[in-house]
């Protein structure tokens, strides 16, 4: 039976100066002045764009082979596993996911009015098309975490723990074959406007694909 395909949509509860100044490699330093001004000028009008959605499936973790190991940490670090149609093979993510019995798959994205601005911007001003880059990564990313702080707190009522979301393109998990796998798999093109380029990349570029293990929790009396 094929996992039911999930869609949401949302708002976030803004976008941080320090968050943006962050992407903008600030350091400890915070920014004043017109540097200030205009990462709140950028930050507003990106606010007014935002189009947050997201696709998302929830599936068991199968070791593949012939012999499954024993449920315990460690035997499962070296083990391959499906999730759904994917093949996770990577060592980093085995030991990422290691404990792990289902995952859940998404695409989100903060939506493609960030794109817009930004062909804009690149040609008339390309100071705040930099501010900008970093204020849709910011939006973006505060979009994930508040999908996966959701998740966390849905899991924890069944028994579930969550892992820190992990990404086709890091840890050995090769780009090509985790985002063709995940699209293929979740249609985010169809479900939320989310494409992929020949290159694997994601239209809109404020997009994230990623899993996040759910490993079970002891029960307490």
């Amino acid at each position: 039976m094929t996992a039911p395909v999930f869609l949401l949509r949302g708002r976030i509860d803004g976008i941080g100066r320090a968050e943006v100044a962050r992407y903008l490699r600030y350091g400890k330093a915070q920014p004043t002045g017109a540097d200030a001004d205009l990462i709140d000028s950028v930050i507003h009008e990106v606010e007014a764009v935002l189009d947050c959605r997201a696709c998302w499936t929830r599936v068991p973790l199968t070791p593949l082979g012939s012999s499954p190991p024993a449920p315990s940490s460690s035997s499962l670090r070296s083990v391959p596993f499906a999730c759904g149609p994917l093949e996770l093979r990577s060592p980093i993510l085995l030991r990422h996911i290691a404990g792990c019995t289902q995952a859940i798959v998404f695409v989100a994205t903060a939506g493609l009015g960030i794109d817009r601005l930004l062909a804009t911007y690149q040609r008339t001003s390309p100071a705040r098309a930099l501010v900008m880059q970093a204020a849709g990564a910011a939006a973006v990313e505060a979009w994930c975490e508040q999908l996966c702080a959701s998740w966390a707190a849905a899991m924890a009522t069944e028994g579930f723990a969550t892992r820190v979301r992990f990404s086709p393109g890091y840890g050995q998990w090769p780009l090509e074959e985790g985002q063709r796998g995940i699209f293929g798999w979740l249609e985010p093109s169809r479900h939320i406007g989310v494409s992929l380029t020949d290159g694997c990349l994601m239209i809109p570029t404020k997009s994230v694909s990623a899993l996040v293990g759910l490993a079970p929790q002891p029960a307490t009396e």
